[in-house]
């Protein structure tokens, strides 16, 4: 397993090469509309670090509702963000944006999913001919009525039907929900991005040592071995939640 960390911040690239991690993953509403100034100040800091922009997240605002947009509308949104991102390293992409995959007001719960299934089919055709992957994430119910647990994920991936879609397991959303950290072993080979945080969505530190190492043994019980993506608060800092958590690596060898 490797390590990164969720941020956009290109100071942040320097602190996760000091302490041993080797991606991030960004958001995606950022990436896609920042100025030049602001890309190239993260593209620079990707090539002095080596710390490379593996994926991204945050793919749409609270106050979207993407399923009712046209398909060139989404198809277009979607594209734009990947493009410009694949030159700092992109190789996938997590769509949670609990709220903005909702039905739109006046579509019911079934025609939402299954707009929601023909969207990702669409988004999965376009990764592809990108060579990055698409995961969905299962989100708590207070973020989204739409794919809450890992089974649901699972099911989800299986109606999508395509080969370059799998799902992250989000630890914080798991222990809000009750799903326990041994299900994402149902996920199989469909389980493909972990997301890490503390029950309170902070940066594990030390003293959480107890909760990572349940994180870390259902990872290994899941054969999982693939990113693992510090996505909470950084607290008391930045550099001492990288710090602290670099210091727990060996629990997941």
């Amino acid at each position: 397993m490797y390590f990164g960390m969720c941020t956009t911040t290109p100071s942040d690239l320097y602190l996760l090469k000091e302490y041993g991690y080797t991606s991030f993953e960004g958001n995606f509403q950022f990436i896609r509309t920042m100025d030049h100034e602001n890309f190239e100040a993260l593209r620079r800091a990707v090539e002095d670090t080596g710390v490379v922009l593996e994926g991204m997240n945050c793919f749409a605002s609270t106050e979207v509702r993407f399923l009712g947009w046209s398909d060139e509308e989404a198809d277009a949104y979607f594209e734009s963000g990947i493009a410009r991102a694949k030159p700092l390293g992109l190789k996938y992409m997590v769509i949670g944006s609990g709220r903005a995959r909702m039905a739109p007001e006046g579509m019911s719960h079934e025609e939402g999913m299954e707009r929601l299934i023909k969207r990702f089919r669409r988004f999965a055709e376009i990764a592809d001919t990108y060579q990055v992957a698409l995961y969905i994430e299962a989100l708590r119910p207070y973020e989204t009525d739409m794919i809450n647990t890992i089974d649901e994920a699972v099911a989800f991936c299986k109606a999508v039907n395509h080969p370059n879609v799998g799902c992250v397991a989000d630890f914080y959303h798991m222990k809000t929900v009750g799903d326990a950290f041994e299900n994402i072993a149902k996920a199989g080979s469909l389980l493909k991005h972990i997301h890490v945080a503390t029950a309170d969505r902070r940066i594990p530190l030390m003293s959480d040592k107890a909760e990572v190492m349940a994180m870390a043994a259902a990872l290994k019980t899941a054969g999982y071995n693939g990113a693992v993506v510090l996505e909470g608060a950084a607290e008391p800092n930045t550099e001492t939640a990288l710090k602290e958590f670099s210091e727990q690596f060996m629990l997941f060898e």
